[in-house]
């Protein structure tokens, strides 16, 4: 079965009644919090930072360090003898924040760092006569072609991530507003379509159905619309913010959703 993307006429907002305290929490998941955000950027990005020092210190001075060995392990009192697993561990936790605000891209962005530190120890260890280019010239040709790799990574992944969220109809002038898709269909194209609900800012109720992402069904979704055409389909776009790290906050957003934009037959 096919159809074609249709405008649809706005009508006033079915306001819900009897909303209780518990609702009205969870009408509160919704809100955004660009301070949140803001706090994990800035933790990823330290954490970033302090990962790419240990890690470049730790190749750096590898040949430095002095190890005593005994027992069937080995130990060292130079911090640059533990610098490698200490970078890596901040550069993981780094990520791990940093997907909480830029999905995927955080990841991509983390192997960068990594490579890059581990490039430029070694380099610095070879021009400082440290150790010598045969000693380190396989590794540094196999952390190149990882940082190669890594640096499409982070491109196709923020691609893909300012597609996700919308940002350039962001940019556009289009304002978001939570929606919610149903109403799954193909059209001759193979292209997904979906009836998107959503309230504009005076309050009305929109319903158009349009082409949405097919994750528009499974995650709550945003309408990103012309606030002088929100009925048009052709100019709206769909936007998939990002999720909350974990699972109770995304079905506190969830939920939150269908009291925000409930539908016929929701069962509140």
């Amino acid at each position: 079965m096919t159809s074609t993307p249709a405008r649809s006429a706005g009508h006033p907002r079915q306001q819900p009644t009897g909303l209780d305290a518990e609702d009205a929490a969870l009408a509160r998941a919704l809100a955004p919090r660009p301070e949140r955000r803001a706090v994990l950027a800035l933790a990823a990005l330290a954490l970033l930072a302090l990962g790419w020092w240990m890690l470049r210190l730790g190749a750096h001075e590898a040949s430095l360090v002095r190890w005593d060995c005994g027992g069937g392990s080995c130990a060292t009192n130079d911090f640059a003898g533990a610098a490698p697993s200490l970078g890596g561990m901040a550069i993981v936790l780094g990520a791990l924040l940093g997907v909480g605000v830029v999905r995927w891209v955080a990841p991509a962005v983390a192997a960068v760092v990594a490579t890059s530190a581990l490039l430029v120890g070694w380099r610095g260890a070879v021009d400082e006569g440290l150790v010598t280019a045969g000693a380190v010239r396989v590794p540094m040709v196999i952390t190149g072609v990882l940082l190669a790799l890594a640096a499409v990574a982070t491109v196709v992944a923020l691609v893909r991530h300012v597609r996700r969220v919308g940002t350039l109809a962001r940019l556009a002038g289009r304002r978001a507003a939570w929606a919610r898709v149903t109403d799954y269909d193909t059209d001759e194209q193979g292209r997904v379509l979906g009836t998107l609900h959503f309230d504009d800012a005076q309050g009305v109720r929109h319903t158009v159905r349009t082409v949405v992402p097919r994750q528009a069904f499974a995650v709550p979704a945003q309408a990103l619309y012309d606030p002088a055409r929100p009925d048009d389909a052709a100019r709206v776009r769909v936007g998939l913010p990002v999720q909350p790290l974990t699972a109770a906050a995304r079905q506190t957003q969830e939920k939150a959703l269908r009291v925000r934009v409930p539908l016929a037959g929701d069962d509140l």
